[in-house]
């Protein structure tokens, strides 16, 4: 986990005082639209989370959690979200003013959705089961994971505006 900020509420005030956290510009393929990365890398440790869902074409999963049993995680999720769409909002040129968060809510749930980085079939994600790293596989849905690393790589711009998230590191204890 070298090089990357795992964001709570302190770390984020503390990003946000020292003016560290900051955005560079890239335009999309086709110049249709735009992406701001956040430098330095961020991210999020989340625990016990649960896959709900995994597109056909595996590159891209979703995680979920119980609001109730996890309040202090809704929480700050929702104060990072909304900490980093003002950073975006101050710091993009022209920015757009509603951005999707990068959580969603559906009754006593919410779900966090990510994209799994890989190469030629090879993904690029750090897998520990027990501390011993192993090549990582797609999981079943349902399945959980002692703990997981997201990365808050940018946010998008086209018609409208959305965060990308990835998944970096899996951990399975037993």
């Amino acid at each position: 986990m070298s090089g990357r900020f795992i964001l709570n509420s302190e770390v984020m005030n503390d990003l946000i005082s020292s003016d560290t956290l900051k955005l560079i510009e890239k335009h999309q393929r086709g110049g249709l639209g735009k992406n701001y990365f956040f430098t330095p890398t961020i991210g999020l440790k989340l625990y016990n989370p649960k896959i709900t869902w995994i597109d056909s074409f595996k590159k891209n999963i979703s995680f979920s959690f119980n609001k109730y049993d996890n309040l202090n995680l809704y929480t700050m999720l929702k104060y990072i979200n909304k900490s980093l769409v003002n950073i975006y909002k101050k710091q993009a040129h022209n920015p757009i003013d509603n951005v999707s968060p990068f959580y969603y809510e559906k009754g006593d749930y919410f779900y966090i959705k990510c994209f799994l980085p890989n190469t030629s079939g090879k993904y690029h994600i750090t897998s520990l089961f027990n501390n011993i790293e192993e090549k990582f596989i797609i999981p079943r849905i349902g399945c959980s994971y002692s703990n997981i690393v997201l990365d808050i790589k940018n946010i998008w711009e086209k018609d409208n505006a959305g965060f990308n998230l990835e998944l970096k590191e899996t951990y399975i204890s037993i």
